[in-house]
């Protein structure tokens, strides 16, 4: 009896001193540890289907990020040369893996002949304070990380700041907006670096556990056997009475009483631009921002048709970001007033399609300035 519990005790040792011996060699304790904290998603790799959201000859579609929380086949850290900051517009969760808006910029560039490793940092709901943000708490401390470049998209989330403290800051947000106790934080840890975890993780994967947290699409009431890209198309197209010709009196009326409207938070777009520009500068990259659109209206025969709120809102921020930019020689891609939604370009009023991420990357690659 006592010779049987010493080999048990033996075998055991043993079994423990090799587990441990994996772990050491094939996790990931000392690769990064100041992101163990961080509450937003890493090192997952998920399946969905999306073809209720939109058309797509790839309805099955992979959405991962890796170890440091980043999206796309930039290949090491080392190699990447832009970065890319933004929110759920740029993060694109039901947009396959090579088909995001940052994939068709970076197959653009290398199809001209040029080095591109553009690694994908946009974290679902952030405004330009987040992106600012990101620096110290996660950015600064992935391992060899020194861009070139750091490319901001701005626009959508600037419209409603102040319900977006909690996404703002990666250690508190856990992309599901429910607060991370430490205990929480320290298990979260624990997964991200055993390779044995890491294993079972690509065997059964995690989609399941997670799949209730993710949002849907926006609110998009749909009609049977419609998906909600040809829903929003619809309701768009339902609203082409409501209309404005581009530079016409009225137009230009309405822009000058919504810069009235907006003074004070341009004031403070201002103010959050330069904290970023700034935090940019200090990482030894340059910035480059990108204005925004929105699929709730279209331009067509020299009009604006459809939510022409959301438009003169949208229209004014990227405005003062263009003013900005030239006051404070920042290069800034104004999409917004150059690029505007079509039919299947989208499938809720702010979120595109794999078509409307590729047309996206294609006009940032096309506009792409000397020296970025």
């Amino acid at each position: 009896m006592k010779k049987g519990l010493t080999i048990a005790a033996w075998n055991l040792g043993l079994l423990v001193v090799a587990l441990v011996a994996v772990e050491l060699i094939f996790g990931s304790w000392l690769k990064a540890p100041g992101l163990w904290n961080l509450g937003i998603y890493r090192e997952v790799e998920w399946r969905f289907n999306v073809a209720g959201r939109y058309a797509t000859d790839k309805p099955d579609i992979v959405y991962k990020r890796d170890y440091y929380g980043l999206r796309g086949a930039y290949g090491r850290v080392e190699d990447i040369d832009v970065l890319v900051l933004g929110g759920s517009t740029t993060d694109q969760r039901f947009v396959d893996e090579g088909r995001t808006w940052t994939d068709a910029l970076m197959a653009c560039r290398r199809s001209q002949g040029k080095t591109a490793h553009i690694a994908n940092a946009g974290v679902a709901g952030q405004t330009t304070r987040g992106h600012a943000a990101n620096f110290d708490v996660w950015l600064a401390r992935i391992p060899g990380l020194k861009p070139r470049t750091v490319v901001a998209l701005i626009g959508v989330n600037e419209n409603v700041l102040d319900e977006r403290d909690a996404n703002d800051d990666v250690r508190r947000y856990h992309e599901t907006a429910t607060p991370l106790s430490t205990w929480h934080n320290v298990r979260m840890w624990l997964r991200m670096n055993s390779a044995l975890n890491r294993l079972y993780t690509v065997v059964k994967g995690n989609l399941k556990a997670y799949r209730a947290q993710l949002h849907p699409a926006r609110d998009i009431a749909t009609t049977p056997g419609e998906t909600t890209a040809q829903a929003i198309d619809r309701q768009v197209g339902g609203m082409a009475h409501r209309r404005v010709a581009l530079e016409s009196r009225e137009w230009q009326a309405r822009i000058a009483q919504q810069r009235q409207v907006m003074a004070s938070e341009i004031e403070g777009l201002n103010a959050r631009l330069a904290a970023l520009a700034d935090r940019i500068r200090a990482f030894g990259a340059q910035p480059l921002f990108i204005t925004q659109n929105s699929a709730a209206y279209r331009k067509a025969d020299g009009e604006i048709r459809g939510d022409l709120e959301s438009y003169f809102r949208l229209r004014v921020l990227a405005d003062a970001v263009v003013a900005f930019g030239q006051a404070h020689n920042i290069a800034v891609l104004d999409l917004a007033g150059d690029l505007f939604m079509q039919d299947g370009d989208a499938y809720d009023s702010v979120h595109t399609t794999d078509r409307g991420s590729r047309r996206i990357g294609e006009w940032v690659c096309a506009h792409w300035p000397d020296g970025y």
